[in-house]
């Protein structure tokens, strides 16, 4: 597992130098840091592509990685990268709090990141097992499609103000976050297993 993830790393770290840019500078505008969360659980699929076009996949059948193994690697490398990026926006917004930068209290703002998180973890369960069953390729406007709409969504509902005379900012409550994480845990679950099952499918039609 951890090769799978130092050549992921390696791989997006040289190819993507100015994606890790835009999430950083996304990261320090005050209600933009949702973005670059998202960027970073996008990444899998942005590895994913770079294994199609190297066939990877033709010589990781050489190696010692099961079907499981190559299927969850993609799930935690997101994990990390979208980890990764939420303590930075943490740090971030601690900074801010402390010198008086920005809008909302900070547990407004914690809350914010951790719902960002979770949506954006989500987001990339629901495309793994599309891209796993049809590659990146063909899946890429169904990939866009998810992407923008879950992101401009959350946008919305944070936003101080969505337009003249709408709806404020909504109350975030600690309270709600064991059924949205029990929730979250179920999807990621379900698209692992899903994953898994048309990884190996899609192995076995090219054999």
């Amino acid at each position: 597992m951890k090769g799978l993830l130092l050549k992921d790393w390696l791989v997006i770290v040289k190819q993507t130098k100015v994606y890790f840019l835009l999430m950083f500078l996304f990261a320090l505008v005050p209600g933009m840091g949702i973005y670059s969360i998202f960027f970073g659980a996008l990444l899998p699929m942005t590895a994913l592509a770079y294994d199609e076009r190297s066939k990877w996949g033709q010589m990781a059948k050489m190696m010692p990685y099961s079907n499981h193994k190559m299927v969850a690697e993609k799930y935690l490398f997101g994990y990390l990268l979208a980890g990764g990026i939420a303590v930075l926006e943490a740090v971030i917004q601690i900074l801010y709090f402390i010198l008086g930068i920005g809008e909302g209290e900070l547990l407004q703002n914690m809350g914010v990141i951790i719902i960002s998180v979770l949506a954006a973890v989500n987001v990339m369960a629901l495309q793994l097992p599309v891209i796993f069953r049809m590659g990146v390729e063909k899946s890429r406007i169904f990939l866009m499609f998810v992407t923008i709409s879950v992101m401009f969504g959350l946008q919305s509902y944070f936003s101080v103000r969505v337009f003249e005379g709408g709806v404020s900012r909504p109350e975030w409550s600690p309270y709600m976050m064991p059924e949205i994480f029990a929730i979250t845990l179920i999807i990621q679950f379900v698209s692992v297993m899903l994953s898994e099952r048309l990884y190996g499918c899609a192995v076995k039609k090219k054999n």
